[in-house]
């Protein structure tokens, strides 16, 4: 068990991704358990999104990222909030998602499930979603 770390994850190609600290890390058969995250998600173009989980899952080789459950995504133009994340080097700029709510000034969207492509702004949502415009 460790508490305090900061925790950095990279792409396929060692770009930096994510920048993480962490207030308690245990690993637990080849799995890292994370509780207390807070951190930054940088895009190839060196825009930062904020993002906070009350916990999360890594493998010890760094290659994957799961982040649940209540997590909070958010940058200039978008806050995203999600029951879970997920992310691996070999995606990249790539974040996958479950239980989606994004609220912004005149719209609310609902999805089960969701692509974010922070580096290109898009957000994707395929099968089941709800959108309110007021």
């Amino acid at each position: 068990s460790l508490k305090g770390v900061q925790i950095s994850l990279v792409d396929r190609t060692q770009r930096l991704n994510w920048k993480l600290h962490v207030d308690r890390v245990v690993e637990e058969d080849g799995i890292c358990l994370l509780s207390g995250i807070k951190g930054e998600y940088y895009t190839l173009k060196g825009e930062k999104y904020l993002v906070e989980a009350e916990a999360g899952e890594m493998d010890k080789d760094f290659s994957w990222l799961r982040l649940s459950p209540a997590v909070v995504f958010s940058g200039e133009e978008i806050q995203l909030e999600a029951e879970e994340i997920s992310w691996t080097d070999q995606a990249g700029e790539e974040i996958t998602g479950r239980e989606l709510r994004v609220e912004g000034e005149n719209v609310t969207i609902y999805a089960e499930e969701f692509l974010f492509y922070p580096e290109k702004g898009g957000l994707t949502l395929p099968g089941g979603s709800r959108w309110s415009f007021r």
